[in-house]
Parts: structure tokens; sequence; C-alpha cells
């Protein structure tokens, strides 16, 4: 499994933030797993899943991660569950999933293996209503209809790490056709609330409608 051998309104700002939630770290150069769905190299599905608590009031949103490709891709599968236990093959219950549009920034060929490249992966999921203090698990992987494209994700060592737990290796696999597996190390992913416009994009918002109304009454 493991990759190392593999008018005002037109003022308007489209930049908007997310608060991170829960970050496992990032890449760490040590090494990367096979996470990739759909018609790809490998051979097979398979998604990657870390646990994490979710610490907010607010809806879940979007989703990061590096992520590793033989070749940029444009979409990422994830899920949502509780309660998985690689021990008795149970996936528990699913929460949420889907394929999402992902937005991807080049970092850097990866070390390891040349035929793969780093990318910093975020996604916005819509809205996902998860309970505060909750425990749960993020899947993620890179989607494919390419038969000789191969994606992963990286380890990380917990740097910039955000929330909680971190670097507890408590990570599954599910590979189809051979269930779940254990990785034992940990990888780089997160979550987070779902993005909203910046004060400055508010402000614009506000001008924009206003000018309208004036318009309207004239």
């Amino acid at each position: 499994m493991k990759l190392m051998g593999i008018g005002a309104l037109a003022l308007l700002s489209t930049s908007a933030f997310a608060s991170s939630v829960w970050y496992n770290g990032d890449d760490d150069t040590g090494g990367g797993f096979v996470a990739v769905v759909g018609t790809n190299g490998f051979g097979a599905d398979v998604v990657e899943y870390e646990d994490f608590t979710w610490n907010s009031a607010s809806n879940a949103g979007t989703i990061n991660g590096t992520m590793l490709g033989t070749a940029a891709f444009s979409q990422v599968y994830w899920e949502i569950r509780t309660g998985m236990d690689p021990n008795t093959n149970n996936m528990g219950s699913l929460v949420a999933s889907g394929t999402a549009n992902a937005t991807n920034v080049f970092v850097s060929n990866w070390t390891l293996n040349t035929s793969f490249d780093i990318y910093k992966m975020t996604a916005n999921i819509g809205s996902v209503a998860l309970t505060n203090g909750g425990s749960y698990f993020l899947g993620i992987a890179a989607v494919s209809n390419s038969s000789s494209f191969i994606g992963g994700i990286t380890t990380t060592s917990g740097a910039n790490s955000v929330g909680s737990p971190v670097n507890n290796t408590n990570n599954f696999y599910n590979w189809a056709g051979s269930g779940m597996g254990g990785n034992g190390v940990n990888l780089s992913m997160g979550i987070g609330t779902a993005a909203v416009p910046e004060p400055a994009s508010m402000a614009a918002l506000g001008l924009g409608a206003m000018a309208l109304l004036r318009r309207r009454k004239k």
C-alpha cells in the first residue's frame, strides 16, 4: 500500500476564509499511502481515514490535505464516519460523503518517488452537521478516470497541526475487495467550517445592495 515503493457588486472580492477545526499536520517528507478511487493505475479504490474531534458549534464545510499524484487531479472523494474499527472490519456508520471539486496548489516534486508531485488540496463539501465534541473519521481519496493515474496522501509528524487528536496513529484504509487495515502512521488531512466571505467582501456586498435600492427608488 505504501507509495514510498511506488458596479459596486463588481468590486466584490471572491476571496474567502474557513476556520480549520482539525488538521493532522503538514507533510513530513517521510512517506505516503495510496488514496484514489475511480479507474486508476492502482487497480482498486482505496480511501484513507483519520480520526478527529469536531470542536466547533458550526457545521463542517471544507476539507484539506497534502496529496500526491502522478498527474494533477480536479476532484476528491470524501467521507465522514463514526465508530470505525479495523479489528472487526467494521466500517462504522456513514455520516456524509460525496465527490467535491478540488483546488490543488503544486508544492514540489516528491523526493521519495519522482513520478509523483505534491499538492496542497482544499475542497468545499457543502454543510455537514456534526456534534460539537463528537469523534469522527475523515476519509479522503483523489478521483481519477485515467488508467495510468495513481494518487495518495502524505504522512505527517504533526507539524502545524490544529485541534485533536494528532499523532495517535488511529487511522485506517478501506481497500475495495480487501476490507480494512491499519497504517500505523499519521496522514496529512484536515477539516474545517464552511468558507465565509471576508469582512471586506461583506462590506462591498452591502454597498452594492444599497446602490441597487437607491436605483430602484429613483
